[in-house]
């Protein structure tokens, strides 16, 4: 993930040396389009549904641009929408059948009732209000209309300047608007001429980072960053190493689930976290001036990291 306080953190605790830079990661499984009559097996609907059901957000993307060459199975993206949704419906409809001739708790067969009357009106199970209780209850059968998701409307370069205007009939929806051959173009650019060709176009982001970014919004994620990995026996390549690394986290965990993710003797040897935002750390240069500063302060436990912090697990091993 694209990430410029990476490069910032980096060159505070690099000073003459080189620093190891890690972003944060998050995966893009690329899913040929389904066709009408993918929830019973057409055009290898079935492959590609099952590849969904793995994936933890959807994003559609639908074309809104003219090209002979590139197959287009509705008349325009709002056609393409229905398409998409209506294959996914038909197939949790499939599997809510399923689910209610195997399972016999009431208060299961209850909530599979209310979610095939809502994707029988056409609606997702992820636009009606659930508790978190009915949410595990349907959690083992993976509905693929209960994931959030998000859309991207592919245009032509020559329509970026009135991309608003080609978004409004989707502002009901979480939307960004993009030209995936404008990104191609921009992998074979430097990164000041791609920031320049952006600027000339209005834009302070690729599509890539916005596209990202958006994913994070849906799945709930903030980045949290790391400048040091510790003094540990599992750790003894690192030793005289710097690294600064970007780590992708649920909102709301809290301090000790984020040092389990970076190892588990973090974990089990927890004493308290240092904590700063990157800006602090990056405008006082480090550590030090930084607590000199009063910006650094330590928390239990139990505290829940926040976006853009930079954070050092104590130890005691």
């Amino acid at each position: 993930m694209p990430d410029e306080r990476l490069e910032q953190i980096a060159k505070v605790i690099g000073e003459d040396r080189s620093v190891e830079k890690l972003p944060a990661m998050i995966r893009f499984v690329d899913i040929a389009g389904l066709v009408k009559g993918a929830a019973k097996g057409e055009g290898l609907g079935n492959q590609f549904l099952a590849h969904i059901r793995e994936c933890e957000v959807i994003c559609f993307v639908l074309r809104d641009f003219e090209n002979s060459e590139v197959v287009q199975t509705g008349s325009d993206p709002q056609s393409d929408l229905a398409t998409l949704q209506t294959e996914l419906i038909l197939k949790d409809l499939e599997t809510l059948e399923k689910c209610q001739k195997e399972s016999s708790s009431p208060q299961l067969k209850q909530v599979l009732t209310r979610l095939s009357g809502t994707l029988n009106q056409g609606k997702l199970v992820s636009q009606l209000k659930l508790t978190q209780e009915e949410r595990e209850l349907i959690k083992p059968w993976c509905l693929l209309t209960a994931k959030p998701y998000f859309m991207v409307l592919n245009v032509a370069e020559k329509d970026l300047p009135s991309l608003e205007d080609k978004l409004k009939p989707y502002s009901s929806w979480p939307v960004l608007g993009l030209c995936a051959k404008l990104e191609e173009q921009l992998v074979a650019l430097s990164v000041e001429e791609q920031q320049e060709y952006l600027r000339s176009l209005g834009f302070a982001k690729s599509g890539l980072e916005r596209l990202i970014q958006m994913a994070y919004q849906a799945l709930d994620l903030i980045s949290f960053f790391t400048t040091t990995i510790g003094k540990l026996e599992a750790s003894k390549t690192l030793a005289g190493k710097r690294r600064v690394q970007a780590w992708t986290l649920k909102k709301g965990t809290p301090a000790i689930k984020a040092a389990d993710m970076i190892h588990s003797d973090f974990a089990k040897h927890f004493v308290k976290a240092k904590v700063i935002e990157s800006q602090d750390f990056i405008k006082f240069g480090g550590w030090q001036k930084a607590k000199e500063a009063g910006r650094v302060r330590f928390e239990g436990r139990d505290y829940e990291i926040k976006e853009g912090e930079v954070v050092e697990f104590e130890i005691n091993a």
